[in-house]
């Protein structure tokens, strides 16, 4: 049963005093639910989403902060979009598990997504560590059916460790693609040399050898930037320098080509409320031949984005600027460097090992069954693969053999 009173009526900062309309329902676990629907809703829950952030995150969650789904909002989310679904679930005053997620429309059909599309990497639910994780599932699942009554969920990139896996199981969701993501496990090394000893003395040499390669096309110079305008322009520069390299190489990513793409990360880099984002990038000369975006969050950093210059690649900058990873990974204390999915062959070259990643696909209505399913599991994967062809095709009638690399081939440019 639904009502209209709040459990936080009469409390400041709470839910309520930014939404005066918000639902909630009693559960039998005890547990009080609070669907979010608007971006005034959502802003009120700043304080209590950051408190359970902090009691529950693990570094897979890095895409599931407040900042980082608040930047999201001002870049994606328009101003009087009531597309928003969060379903947040609260013992008394305390928030105790947040289900991020947004309503969309597909063939007419109302489907439930991860918020963070298409920015983040990886969609899950927080729980906290206290609560019955059994309990917020069913309480969750309960009301996508009786009260958001949408005709499908289509959940992206759920990790195999993920807190919402066990749900997905028991209703038996279909899986749209399958990817691994690699990792390297820097907790597993007490320091950067004893770390690379796993690696073969001819891989480590041929990076040094690459590195010196890079550093006599000239001038070099490695920076770091973050939360701040020179990280903003620098984010922005990486994700131009990507597209151009995948449109160069014939690679489709509608993403990348929305200059809402750029836009985030210049605003998440922008020292406004910070979400562990940030840049590093590669000068010769003064002039950028390498870029990356990481974010970072309880001990775990992801490595979202690496571009280069093509005119530079027989120099290796991608393996240069993975290097310079690793380094700040240890300089920093960071854990675990995940590479993300999907699992490309350079990735394996520097990972230890890698976990599971899967789109999935739950249909909750005839709509869902009949239209949704098929469309994601069957139909879109045959769409892409045709149109990233023929994006190959015409990158292939182009002529790219006539750019003139700015340095020889001699190493091998790879890991």
């Amino acid at each position: 049963m639904v009502a209209n009173a709040s459990p936080h009526d009469g409390m400041t900062g709470s839910l309520a005093a930014g939404a005066p309309s918000v639902p909630f329902a009693a559960a039998s676990s005890g547990l009080i639910v609070s669907i979010v629907r608007t971006r005034a809703q959502f802003d009120v829950l700043e304080a209590d989403w950051n408190a359970l952030f902090a009691r529950c995150a693990k570094g897979a969650h890095v895409f599931q902060s407040f900042n980082w789904n608040w930047h999201w909002a001002n870049v994606y989310l328009a101003e009087a979009d009531n597309s928003l679904a969060l379903i947040a679930l609260y013992r008394g005053d305390r928030l105790v598990a947040l289900w991020p997620l947004q309503e969309a429309r597909l063939l007419g059909a109302r489907v439930l997504e991860w918020m963070g599309a298409p920015v983040s990497q990886y969609g899950d639910i927080l729980i906290d560590p206290d609560e019955d994780a059994r309990a917020v599932l069913e309480c969750g699942w309960r009301t996508i059916t009786q009260d958001l009554r949408v005709d499908a969920l289509h959940l992206r990139k759920v990790r195999a460790d993920a807190n919402v896996l066990p749900l997905l199981q028991t209703q038996r969701s279909r899986i749209a693609s399958r990817s691994e993501a690699p990792f390297l496990d820097i907790a597993s090394a007490p320091d950067l040399a004893t770390y690379e000893t796993r690696y073969s003395s001819k891989t480590r040499k041929n990076r040094r050898r690459l590195a010196r390669r890079l550093a006599e096309a000239g001038a070099m110079r490695i920076e770091r930037l973050a939360d701040g305008p020179d990280a903003a322009e620098a984010a922005r520069a990486t994700v131009l320098l990507r597209r151009a390299t995948l449109h160069a190489t014939g690679r489709v990513s509608p993403a990348l080509d929305d200059a809402r793409y750029a836009r985030f990360f210049a605003e998440a880099t922008s020292g406004t409320k910070p979400c562990g984002c940030r840049v590093t990038r590669i000068l010769i000369d003064g002039k950028l031949v390498a870029s990356a975006i990481d974010v970072t969050q309880h001990g775990a950093r992801a490595a979202h984005m690496i571009a280069h210059d093509l005119q530079y690649e027989a120099c290796g900058p991608g393996v240069t600027m993975v290097g310079d990873w690793v380094q700040a990974a240890f300089e920093d204390g960071i854990g675990v460097l995940d590479l993300l999915a999907p699992a490309h062959s350079y990735k394996w070259d520097w990972a230890d090992s890698s976990v599971d990643v899967a789109d999935h696909v739950v249909a909750t209505s005839w709509i869902g069954r009949s239209m949704v399913v098929p469309y994601l599991i069957e139909v879109r994967p045959r769409l892409k693969n045709a149109w990233e062809q023929l994006a190959q095709w015409r990158a292939g009638r182009q002529a790219r053999g006539d750019r003139a690399p700015a340095c020889d081939g001699r190493a091998e440019a790879n890991g």
